[in-house]
This record gives C-alpha cells, sequence and structure tokens, in this order.
C-alpha cells in the first residue's frame, strides 16, 4: 500500500521506493558555448591551414623550379666531362705525335750520320784499297773491321772518319795477317746521338 511521500507499507515496515524519473517531463536544456570562447579558435584553425596550404604550396613550386633547373645541369655537366674527355685525349694525342716525331728524328739523324760513314768509307776504298770486312752496332757503339793493304793508313782513315762523323773514332787494333798481305784494323766509336744533328758535310778539319 503506497504511503503519501512515495513510501510503501508492507508486512514489516515501511519500504523507500522512489518514482521513476521521466526525462520527456523534465527535459535537459543543453549547453551552448560561448561565441567569444570558440571564434578564436576556429580562426586559429583556419589560419593554420591556410598557412599550411602555402608552405606545401612553396614546397611543390620549389620542387619544380629543381626539377626544372636539373635539365639543363645535368646537360652542363655532361658537356663539361665531354670537354675534359676530349682534351685530355687532344693532349695524350698531342704527347705520342711528339713522340712519334722525335723518335722519327732521331731515326732521320742516325740514317744521315750512318750514310755519311758509310760514303766515307766508300770515298776512301777507291783512294787507298780498303775493304770493310764487318760492322757492328748495339745502340751504343759502332765497330768497324777493316782491311787496310798497309798500316800507315790506318791513322789517317781514323782521322778521316771522325771529320765525316759527329763522333770521334779511335783505332782499337791493328794486326797483320800473316797468310796474306795488309793488316786488320778495328775501329769503335760511339753510337750517333739524335741531340744534336751534326751540320750539313760533317766536322771542319
Amino acid at each position: 500500500m503506497e504511503t503519501p511521500g512515495g513510501l510503501w507499507r508492507r508486512p514489516g515496515g515501511a519500504v523507500l521506493n522512489p518514482r521513476p524519473l521521466n526525462l520527456l517531463r523534465y527535459p535537459r536544456r543543453a549547453g551552448m558555448l560561448d561565441p567569444t570562447l570558440w571564434r578564436p579558435g576556429l580562426c586559429a584553425l583556419l589560419a593554420g591551414g591556410v598557412v599550411a596550404a602555402a608552405w606545401v604550396a612553396s614546397q611543390l613550386q620549389r620542387q619544380d623550379q629543381l626539377l626544372a633547373e636539373r635539365g639543363p645541369l645535368q646537360a652542363r655537366l655532361q658537356e663539361q666531362a665531354r670537354q675534359q674527355a676530349q682534351a685530355l685525349q687532344a693532349e695524350a694525342l698531342a704527347h705520342a705525335q711528339a713522340r712519334m716525331q722525335k723518335r722519327a728524328q732521331t731515326w732521320q739523324v742516325q740514317r744521315e750520320q750512318l750514310m755519311r760513314l758509310h760514303a766515307e768509307l766508300s770515298a776512301q776504298a777507291e783512294h787507298s784499297g780498303l775493304r770493310l770486312q764487318r760492322w757492328q752496332g748495339d745502340g751504343r757503339k759502332l765497330t768497324l773491321q777493316l782491311w787496310l793493304p798497309r798500316p800507315e793508313l790506318a791513322p789517317a782513315l781514323v782521322s778521316r772518319l771522325s771529320q765525316a762523323s759527329p763522333q770521334a773514332w779511335a783505332l782499337q787494333s791493328l794486326a797483320e795477317r800473316p797468310d796474306a798481305a795488309g793488316v786488320e784494323a778495328v775501329l769503335e766509336a760511339s753510337w750517333p746521338a739524335p741531340a744534336h744533328p751534326p751540320a750539313s758535310g760533317g766536322r771542319k778539319p
């Protein structure tokens, strides 16, 4: 049995039994934010978005600019590398040509010296009757083995060969042949040097 005040009386004593709350009869009013609080936050949020968008746009523009500059830069670097390679190749070719030219000049000078030596020996052969038996060159010296009709012809021959050549000749040996007339002479001189080509006509007496 319900009594005033929401109490129910039962055997054994009264029991408190509150009535259920009806939210429809007591609606809860939603709280509203103060405009002075959310407007500055919204403005700050919008300003941050604008700044972020501007930064992203600037980075994209910078990236596009770098990509646009990369092509010409690579082209310039490739052109510089090509020019350097061509310069090195031209320098190496110039050195090789200089060496070949120097070698050719050396050969030409040595050939001219040997030709003059041959001409002088031919002239002395007609004049004194000498015969060239053997000649040898090893890059350091020249060796001539000759037959002379008389031993007194050897000093004059050494003098004539030294005058016709840029290097001096020396008599190394002079031996008589027991089984034949005349003597055998061995003459030596240094190998023709290419540094100072002799003038036309050889040495002056």
